[in-house]
């Protein structure tokens, strides 16, 4: 990939904090100068009876199923917690490589990658090669998943047990110079993750300045996001992400200049 390809860009990047930083340097790397928005805040639920109960009886389960990062941080800081192992003989899945080397750098191995694209329904299409009638599944996830997963392994006889491991919320500390700085005359990038970071971001720009941020070129992760990007009004570029990791919302950025300058 050529050099510099988002020199004179500034680019909003609104994940949650600590999230922001390998995206971050892969914009610096192209010339382009990142500015972290983190419209939400993550509160990792280690502690919450719920995980650890799951934590201590996890020898009775056949697959663990990671669906972010902040699960994978959640589960390995509840196991730290609670002076736990993980079970020999537990199989793991990832919902894309970004996950997958969450879970690698503390050692635990991944079983099952999605297959053809990097969501729920490419996961789905590697856990269909499977028999997973009668297995027990847990799903550590987030508030608010969309649901198809758990839905498909019901769906194919396995026990599923769902495990809130991490929760989004709004930010109360945002730095709104930052905002001030991306929306300053010149040309500007914007990624969004995710509906609700979109929706957050929304709400939190000043109503007089929701007229520019619905004007900018946007990456986003997948086509619903898209879908409602359209919905709210956005009228600049919208360009999706092929991958769901930083490559990909890097490549998806780089597509939107690509077309503005066409």
């Amino acid at each position: 990939m050529p050099a510099n390809l988002l020199a004179g860009y500034r680019v909003l990047i609104t994940r949650p904090e600590g999230s922001a930083e390998k995206l971050a340097h892969l914009i610096t790397a192209q010339g382009g100068h990142p500015l972290k928005y983190p419209v939400l805040k993550i509160m990792l639920k280690d502690e919450c009876p719920s995980m650890q109960h799951t934590l201590s009886n996890l020898s009775n389960f056949d697959l663990a199923v990671f669906v972010s990062v902040h699960a994978v941080r959640s589960f390995v800081a509840g196991l730290a917690r609670g002076n736990k192992r993980l079970p020999e003989l537990l199989k793991i899945a990832a919902i894309g490589p970004t996950t997958a080397a969450e879970l690698e750098l503390q050692d635990y191995p991944v079983n099952y990658l999605p297959l053809g694209s990097v969501n729920s329904e490419g996961l789905i299409r590697t856990l269909g090669e499977l028999n997973l009638s009668g297995r027990k599944v847990v799903i550590f996830g987030g508030q608010s998943g969309r649901g198809i997963l758990p839905e498909y392994l019901s769906e194919v006889g396995a026990a599923v047990t769902e495990v809130e491991s991490y929760r989004r919320m709004p930010n109360p500390d945002l730095p709104n110079q930052v905002l001030d700085q991306w929306l300053i005359d010149g040309r500007r990038l914007l990624t969004l993750t995710s509906v609700e970071v979109l929706q957050q971001l929304l709400d939190k720009a000043p109503a007089t300045l929701c007229d520019q941020v619905l004007r900018s070129d946007v990456a986003v992760l997948s086509e619903r996001i898209a879908k409602v990007c359209v919905e709210r009004g956005f009228s600049g570029q919208v360009s999706v992400a092929e991958s769901s990791d930083d490559q990909g919302l890097l490549e998806a950025l780089i597509a939107c200049v690509r077309d503005e300058r066409k």
